[in-house]
């Protein structure tokens, strides 16, 4: 019974061992600069969530490189942005979504929560390591971070498979927003406001991923980088409790940075997928407006406050 249990460990602390280098190998070879370059016609970014992911159509915008993910919070937009303005000196500009449910506790789903797995999958191997252990531990759930892991461990092994030469181009800048988004007609549906105003209490804010929208504010400073605040169209009879208090945030800590609200932007309602995310004819729309009135006119005579 000794023997076997000495056997037992020995092959477990082997296989352990393997994987923890095969992982650190996988890791650090997904983490090499050379795999995040941007085209130099490509001289602004934008990043976000699922809103920013549908409205805007960077194969219509000129010059616009998307790389907003749907369920992604601030922290994983930050270390993207750190990465690329290490390896693109041609960036220009930063656009980062600023929404309303970006700043409600509910954001917290998108750091260390249910969404952290498809975060860690996309962007582990760029994450500062005190970040990734401190958000795996704060998931408060071993299941979450053991498959956090296998899942980011997974993506870097079909990186190699596939021999891509881009990793931005291979997790980042590709569509994983649902079909029912960009497909969606919110005139076929019915809507029931009622409980509007009790989707989050106003008065709290989810500190660390407002802190990351601090530290992106700061890191275009130091690059020299242009930072413009944007939110996507919305339908009309839409409203969010935390409207002030978005407000609130913006002009007392971010009074400098311009903001391009376009959540009033007209849109048909069969233009709309849901009540917060617009379809592929909406995108098309916005997009074309976007490019043709908003970049044309080098987008500060259209900047709305």
């Amino acid at each position: 019974m000794r023997l076997f249990l000495k056997t037992l460990v020995i092959i477990s602390l082997t296989l352990l061992l393997l994987f923890v280098g095969s992982f650190s190998f996988l890791e650090w070879n997904a983490s090499k600069n050379k795999f995040y370059v941007i085209p130099s016609d490509k001289t602004s970014i934008i990043l976000g969530h699922s809103h920013a992911a549908c409205a805007f159509d960077d194969k219509i915008i000129k010059g616009f490189y998307n790389l907003s993910q749907n369920m992604e919070g601030y922290p994983y937009s930050y270390f993207k942005i750190k990465k690329i303005l290490e390896n693109n000196t041609h960036i220009k500009n930063v656009f980062i979504e600023y929404t309303n449910n970006q700043i409600t506790p509910w954001a917290i789903d998108r750091i260390s929560g249910r969404y952290m797995k498809f975060n860690m999958e996309r962007t582990l191997p760029i994450l500062s390591k005190r970040f990734a252990v401190k958000t795996l531990f704060h998931s408060l759930s071993l299941s979450d971070a053991i498959g956090s892991l296998l899942a980011s461990y997974k993506k870097n092994i079909d990186f190699i498979i596939n021999d891509n030469n881009s990793y931005i181009e291979y997790a980042w800048h590709i569509n994983t927003t649902s079909d029912h988004v960009f497909k969606g007609d919110t005139s076929q549906q019915k809507h029931d406001f009622k409980d509007a105003d009790a989707f989050q209490n106003i008065y709290q804010v989810q500190q660390e991923n407002l802190n990351y929208l601090f530290k992106l504010k700061r890191l275009c400073k130091q690059n020299k980088v242009r930072l413009v605040l944007v939110r996507s169209p919305a339908p009309s009879y839409s409203s969010s409790a935390n409207e002030f208090i978005l407000h609130h945030i913006k002009d007392t800590f971010f009074s400098e940075i311009p903001f391009l609200d376009f959540s009033k932007f007209s849109l048909r309602l069969n233009q709309f997928a849901d009540e917060q995310h617009i379809n592929t004819s909406g995108r098309n729309t916005f997009s074309q407006y976007f490019n043709d009135s908003i970049l044309a006119k080098g987008f500060t005579e259209n900047l709305i406050h």
